[in-house]
């Protein structure tokens, strides 16, 4: 078995036993009016454990490499790296997946990461595209997909929008007009340089919120371009994968109930 030993003065041990092991005149009050304080403060704890528990996966996608970007940014950190607030890994070797796989593979490619995962939150993905030029394309076209399957047989599936939730990775270009545009708040810019050629260089995280509570089981991008806007470009260009996953609810309820009987015990003298 497990022990969890607590710390009677922490505050939820105290607010718990209160409610549990009321003193005498609080015994008065309506039995309706004692279950809502308890409901209202076992959900604060449940949202309090779950926004602590929740944990960073990076995932390598060395295995989904077509390509390795080594010199091409000399300022961007290898290793475990935080990018608003999420941990990645971004090896030395730099893979990278592009749907242009070196210019040599033809687009319209889809990468699948085989995963398993129970309790995800939030899919992470360092992500951007190449030649998104303005000419061949308009603000708000669909160009691909995200898709994360799960092991009950559904489906989500994230439509990247160009120019909304995906831009080019080199706005700074001025050869020819690229869209180097975000609006999405699931989309934040976590870094940007300079790259060999000392043009401006961006990376971008896309944050996919995950409701569906069964175990995520594949990410899937899927390079759409010819088949949606006829045109080769713009090629998805990944560089790092986490996802972020929380404790199951069962561990919530196993930690709140024996907090609640040590509560009850620490105050039993009072309650009588």
């Amino acid at each position: 078995g497990t022990i969890f030993w607590m710390n009677a003065s922490h505050p939820w041990v105290s607010s718990v036993a209160n409610i549990v092991c009321h003193r005498s005149e609080e015994r008065v009050m309506p039995r309706m009016t004692t279950a809502v304080r308890l409901v209202s403060v076992l959900t604060g704890f449940l949202l309090t454990v779950s926004r602590v528990g929740a944990t960073d996966i990076p995932i390598s996608i060395e295995s989904l490499a077509t390509d390795h970007y080594v010199g091409v940014l000399p300022t961007l950190p290898t290793g475990t790296v935080v990018f608003g607030g999420v941990t990645f890994d971004l090896p030395s070797t730099r893979p990278l997946w592009t749907s242009n796989g070196a210019f040599s593979i033809p687009p319209d490619l889809i990468a699948t990461q085989t995963v398993s995962a129970a309790g995800v939150q939030a899919v992470h993905l360092l992500l951007n595209t190449g030649n998104t030029y303005a000419s061949q394309m308009s603000v708000g076209q669909q160009i691909g997909s995200v898709i994360l399957d799960f092991s009950t047989g559904d489906a989500s599936v994230t439509p990247l929008l160009v120019g909304v939730n995906i831009r080019d990775a080199a706005p700074g270009t001025t050869a020819q007009p690229v869209i180097g545009t975000i609006t999405d708040p699931n989309v934040q810019q976590v870094w940007s340089g300079l790259n060999n050629n000392g043009i401006l260089e961006v990376i971008d995280m896309l944050t996919i919120p995950v409701t569906n509570s069964s175990t995520l089981t594949q990410i899937i991008l899927d390079d759409q371009s010819i088949a949606l806007i006829g045109q080769t470009n713009p090629a998805l260009s990944l560089k790092g994968m986490t996802i972020t996953e929380v404790p199951e609810p069962e561990a919530f309820w196993f930690v709140l109930c024996g907090l609640s009987f040590v509560g009850c015990l620490v105050r039993s003298k009072q309650c009588r």
